[in-house]
């Protein structure tokens, strides 16, 4: 719900940073539909750069994690650290509170490793 609330309140990503916001992007599952846009990915832009995060279950597209995943049980995950030139097609979604990105690398370590349909995704690790 507060996913749905976000994207509905949510604007487009400006270019003119004056305090670092909390952007989303909505992008298709790896080997998904490129219409398909449901997997989400958090950037922070920090007018230095705009440094992002997802995670991802690893070998996603090999047919075990597949059937893994379908049938509902979890499968191992990867949170990656990801890089944006721009803001473009990004949600800006609020101001970012005062971690640093290392700050947020730690809380997502602390995270469960293996990604679950329902409980741990990536949109628990991008709402969360």
């Amino acid at each position: 719900m507060r996913a749905l609330f976000l994207l509905c309140c949510g604007a487009a990503a400006s270019a003119a940073v004056t305090e670092p916001r909390v952007l989303l992007k909505l992008s298709p599952l790896i080997g998904g539909p490129k219409l398909l846009r449901v997997h989400s990915q958090l950037f922070v832009d920090s007018g230095a750069g705009i440094d992002g995060w997802d995670f991802v279950p690893k070998d996603a597209t090999a047919p075990a994690t597949l059937a893994r995943l379908l049938t509902l049980r979890a499968a191992p995950g990867d949170a990656r650290r990801l890089v944006a030139n721009d803001g473009v097609g990004m949600y800006d979604v609020g101001a970012a509170a005062a971690a640093s990105s290392d700050a947020i690398d730690a809380a997502l370590a602390e995270r469960p490793t293996d990604l679950h349909l329902i409980s741990n995704n990536c949109w628990s690790h991008t709402i969360d």
